[in-house]
């Protein structure tokens, strides 16, 4: 079937990347907010465990804006789900410089930079297999 973004108009291509976006500004506030404003429930998770989860789930939803939130569409090009994770990590690297450069009581760190990377890795992983299985089981 053919791909949904080339079927859909900017509005539901926009539509369809604003929870991504949504979590991806949620990450950088809580990424330069000080420490102290930080939630108590966020503080309650493991800091790497956090980070992974963060990126994993802002890969698994620009994923899913990618193929319109239908998986009954072709699986984005590999090139397009590696620029989502290039994406990630750039982002996470920015954020982790920002934390150490700007945000007040904060810290950047290189293991915060991997588990960033790390999570939108297994977002890349767990998407493609997902979708794949998907797809092939709907032709049977």
């Amino acid at each position: 079937m053919e791909s949904w973004w080339v079927r859909s108009s900017w509005l539901q291509k926009a539509i369809g990347f604003l929870p991504g976006f949504g979590w991806g500004l949620t990450i950088t506030y809580f990424s330069l907010v000080q420490g102290r404003d930080i939630p108590s429930f966020l503080l309650s998770f493991k800091d790497l465990m956090l980070h992974g989860g963060m990126y994993f789930i802002i890969y698994v939803l620009y994923y899913m804006g990618l193929i319109g939130w239908n998986f009954k569409y072709r699986p984005p090009k590999k090139e397009n789900r590696w620029l989502l994770v290039l994406l990630g990590m750039t982002a996470g690297g920015i954020l982790e410089i920002l934390q150490e450069t700007v945000a007040i009581g904060r810290s950047g760190t290189w293991e915060d930079f991997a588990a960033n990377t790390a999570g939108a890795l297994a977002g890349f992983g767990l998407m493609t297999a997902l979708h794949r299985r998907i797809i092939g089981s709907s032709k049977t």
